[in-house]
């Protein structure tokens, strides 16, 4: 059993099975030396000799049958059955709810999985128990809620919904405010994409975001106008403020506006959108053939 163990710990897989089969014939080493065998022959790639030695780690002590299916259920999340090892960790769990090597592969299945409701609640259990830090816990919720805020994307209630039952500090956070904002202009709620984007924008100034509010325009759009020359006067180079400036004055039809705005924003950064929309200025206003030069340019950059 030592042998094993020393052969495991190296990464001699092959070794390490050898030794602990030959340990198994020792009734005191026998549920440990399965379980030794089990992970060696994993590793090695041997999955129906890791199913015969976990079989043979059945009928130990408590402990060494916890270990057992600890064992089984780490190795059907590495193997990408998440389901099968959720139905283990189920039944573990419910031995020892604290404990934080389960709930870490529980975390992963559920992920896996996109069990969004499950990570979230996993994960804040992992953080009280000081097995996950603050920034990573985060970083979870973070994607836990940008999953099930995708399940939304179709349902405008829905959205609406989810949304406001939030956390306040994950509504302002950038990612999540800008896929909101997206999922809603898409529906035809510009009104709420704008209340999204305005709030985190206060808090952060985000480029993405601050992309995103051309094109949430409203049917009026001069508060917006408004807000983001506001806005400008601290960030008078920014060429996603200004892009945006530009297709609000292209919203409201203010043509001259929108034309400084809009080239303003290419000298400082040439962009795909931004010749896109300064093509369809163009077009607007009656001058094809610079639309031709703009619609030209943006396929080069989107190339």
């Amino acid at each position: 059993l030592n042998d094993a163990l020393l052969a495991f710990f190296q990464g001699r897989y092959a070794s390490a099975e050898k030794s602990a089969a030959a340990a198994l014939l020792g009734d005191e080493t026998k549920g440990v030396a399965a379980i030794i065998a089990a992970r060696s022959a994993h590793e090695l790639g041997r999955f129906s000799e890791r199913e015969q030695f976990l079989d043979q780690a059945k009928g130990a002590a408590p402990e060494v049958d916890q270990a057992r299916l600890t064992t089984l259920a780490d190795l059907l999340v590495a193997q990408g059955r998440h389901e099968e090892a959720l139905a283990v960790l189920k039944d573990l769990s419910a031995r020892d709810s604290r404990n934080l090597r389960l709930l870490r592969l529980k975390l992963q299945a559920e992920q896996a999985l996109h069990n969004w409701d499950e990570v979230l609640a996993t994960a804040a259990s992992l953080l009280k128990l000081g097995g996950i830090g603050p920034a990573e816990e985060a970083a979870v919720r973070r994607a836990a809620h940008l999953g099930n805020l995708k399940r939304k994307a179709q349902d405008a209630a829905a959205l609406a919904a989810y949304w406001k039952q939030l956390p306040s500090e994950m509504r302002l956070d950038p990612s999540v405010a800008a896929t909101a904002a997206r999922y809603h202009i898409a529906l035809g709620g510009n009104v709420e994409a704008q209340a999204i984007i305005e709030a985190s924008l206060e808090r952060d100034w985000n480029a993405s975001l601050v992309a995103l509010y051309g094109d949430a325009a409203g049917a009026d759009a001069l508060p917006q106008i408004e807000r983001a020359e506001k806005w400008l006067r601290e960030h008078a180079r920014d060429p996603a403020l200004l892009l945006a400036l530009g297709k609000l004055c292209m919203r409201q039809g203010l043509w001259g506006k929108a034309q400084s705005y809009i080239e303003a924003s290419l000298a400082l950064e040439p962009t795909h959108d931004g010749h896109m929309t300064l093509a369809s200025l163009m077009e607007k206003i009656g001058k094809p053939q610079e639309a031709e030069k703009h619609f030209r340019r943006s396929a080069q950059l989107a190339g």
